[in-house]
């Protein structure tokens, strides 16, 4: 059970980093 929410909470962070990579390369492009 730990390991299954250990594993939820990095793809939480997963897509967190995936949105602020994004962000960035956006203002990076204007």
């Amino acid at each position: 059970m730990e390991t299954e929410r250990k594993a939820i909470g990095n793809g939480k962070n997963q897509s967190k980093i995936v949105a602020f990579t994004h962000v960035m390369v956006h203002l990076q492009l204007r």
